[in-house]
């Protein structure tokens, strides 16, 4: 890349980046930051218009040599990326916990229905459907259930 001018730096929206000075802050297993306008799609040769970046672990360079034998240096190189297998991002994580909850969701739904027919058959058998809709009063006035009855004609207007 190169500028037209000289930086200005003393904008709050441009900053430097700190590189590490030492061979422990680049020690495997430390996680570092990779920033760059590369390609963000396979078989694309069209670069990000947008800065993008992404965390990543740094991985022992046998992983790289053992990988890239004949391109990767250790002097000039910076081992980093992800294990075969390895989950690149908690969005795997995060996804599956929704759908957990999207089916916790689904059977509280699925036993309020139950819970539903329950009380139908109860009202059928005992014949009480206005003393139920007294006892349960604001409730049943605004659930679900009150329509329900009202429209099977189980409650009185």
């Amino acid at each position: 890349m190169h500028l037209k001018g000289e930086l200005d730096l003393s904008s709050s929206y441009v900053d430097s980046v700190p590189l590490a000075t030492n061979s422990s802050s680049s020690a495997a297993g430390t996680q570092c930051v990779v920033a760059g306008w590369g390609v963000t799609r396979v078989g694309s040769d069209d670069p990000s218009d947008d800065l993008m970046y992404l965390y990543m672990p740094i991985l022992e360079d046998q992983y790289c040599f053992t990988r890239y034998p004949a391109t990767f240096k250790s002097a000039k190189m910076l081992c980093a990326g992800f294990e075969e297998g390895e989950q690149k991002c908690p969005c795997l994580l995060l996804l599956l916990l929704m759908l957990l909850l999207l089916m916790l969701l689904l059977l509280l739904l699925r036993l309020l229905m139950l819970l539903q027919e329950m009380i139908l058959v109860l009202l059928k058998v005992h014949g009480a459907y206005a003393v139920a809709a007294a006892l349960l009063g604001s409730f049943f006035k605004i659930s679900p259930l009150y329509f329900s009855f009202r429209r099977q004609g189980l409650l009185p207007g």
